[in-house]
């Protein structure tokens, strides 16, 4: 189908189809959105790629030059012959900007200027698309009660007539015309515009109800520490986070109990010596735990133990995540902030129980470790770590998000979710 746009034919963008999406669609924060249908045409036609890798930023108000991108791409709209305006020569929509001038989309302000950082007001936005799409059908009536008296009045009612816009409110009668456009608003406003059909993506899969169940473990002998569970629970939700800025909100999922970290205390019938001459005490523990706790005992355990067992590692990982607190003179607390406390070595453990990093690793140093980059949260190479930047994967060519057939990544892992 062609539009009309300021006298020129223009084709409608293609449309796309919601079974070519995956599931939870493109963006991974506007899940549920009542925008999310439009979001997902935009994005199907080419007219937005997001905000960020796999975001849209739906809450994020447009600024007037994000607009200028969103109409030139939505009309594709041909290069421009002059430069308009005085203040957009820094601005990455300077060409799309100078576009929508050449097709009278826009005039810009009387001091030459466009402004392309200001947010877009609603009743701007009303303007910039009825100049964009002159052949609408003109309005009957004055539809809000609110705009009386607008400079964009009589373009408001036009988006009213043309079913672009039914107001900010249910009673149907405000339409907010002075209130900044929301990037998701946006794309309703943009996609009734241009005719898009909705795309609704398939439901993301369902959120593990339980996956990694939390211990804290007490040898017979020694006294509990008063609030280590919570603070257990602190630390792996810092970890948590530092998972979810590293994967796009993607974690090592724990048990929870209501909005915590469930962490159960479990009495070992080992004394704090008997662990200690175990050679590997994590596969002893293990067994007595499951028994205690029979609704886990399919599940993966991430065991923090109240002992020193000596310093010849900090934490191992095998059947369990097992992190002796004394080993290295781990300070769990409640107010650790990454990569401090237990933080660091919680999130590198947990790594190798999602399976990191394997042989076929380019870089692996055969030890479930890499050997290439400081930063990388695996990283076993000589001299210390870049603990400023600890990043999981930094070149994402070794166990996370390689994209390979070949060897395995943990982005496949179940034990990754947002729960």
């Amino acid at each position: 189908m062609l539009l009309l746009v300021v006298g020129m034919s223009i084709t409608r963008p293609p449309a796309g189809s919601a079974d070519e999406l995956p599931p939870g669609g493109t963006f991974t924060d506007d899940n549920g959105n009542t925008h999310e249908g439009y979001i997902e045409a935009l994005a199907a036609a080419g007219i937005t790629t997001g905000c960020g890798a796999a975001v849209y930023c739906p809450a994020a108000a447009v600024t007037r030059g994000q607009m200028a991108s969103f109409l030139a791409r939505a009309l594709g709209l041909p290069d421009a012959s002059s430069d308009w305006f005085s203040d957009d020569n820094t601005s990455t929509h300077q060409a799309n900007i100078n576009k929508i001038a050449d097709a009278g989309i826009t005039l810009g302000f009387p001091d030459g200027t466009f402004a392309p950082e200001d947010p877009v007001s609603r009743d701007q936005m009303a303007s910039f698309l009825a100049r964009a799409l002159p052949a609408l059908t003109p309005a009957t009536q004055d539809y809000f009660v609110d705009d009386e008296g607008n400079t964009h009045q009589t373009n408001i009612n036009l988006m009213a007539e043309n079913a672009i816009t039914v107001g900010c409110d249910q009673s149907g009668v405000l339409y907010c015309p002075s209130e900044p456009v929301r990037r998701d608003q946006m794309a309703s406003f943009l996609g009734r515009a241009l005719g898009l059909t909705q795309l609704i993506p398939p439901p993301t899969q369902p959120e593990p109800i339980a996956i990694i169940q939390a211990v804290y473990a007490v040898p017979a002998d020694v006294t509990p520490v008063t609030g280590r569970d919570g603070a257990i629970a602190h630390e792996i939700e810092v970890v948590q986070d530092w998972y979810d800025s590293q994967t796009g909100g993607r974690h090592p999922v724990f048990t929870r109990d209501g909005s915590s970290i469930s962490v159960i205390t479990v009495t070992l019938p080992d004394t704090l010596a008997e662990l200690a001459a175990f050679p590997t005490p994590e596969t002893a523990i293990s067994s007595h735990i499951r028994s205690v706790l029979p609704a886990t005992v399919d599940q993966d355990l991430a065991v923090v133990v109240e002992a020193d067992l000596g310093s010849a590692y900090c934490g191992r990982t095998g059947s369990i995540v097992f992190i002796p607190i004394g080993n290295c003179g781990i300070g769990i607390s409640d107010t650790s902030v990454w990569p401090f406390g237990g933080t660091y070595l919680m999130a590198h453990e947990l790594a190798h129980l999602l399976g990191a990093v394997p042989s076929c690793a380019p870089n692996s140093d055969g030890t479930g470790h890499v050997s290439d980059d400081d930063r990388d949260i695996l990283h076993n190479g000589i001299g210390g770590r870049d603990w400023d930047n600890l990043l999981l994967d930094p070149g994402n060519d070794d166990y996370y998000n390689h994209g390979r057939s070949d060897c395995p990544d943990l982005a496949d892992d179940p034990l990754l979710g947002s729960y």
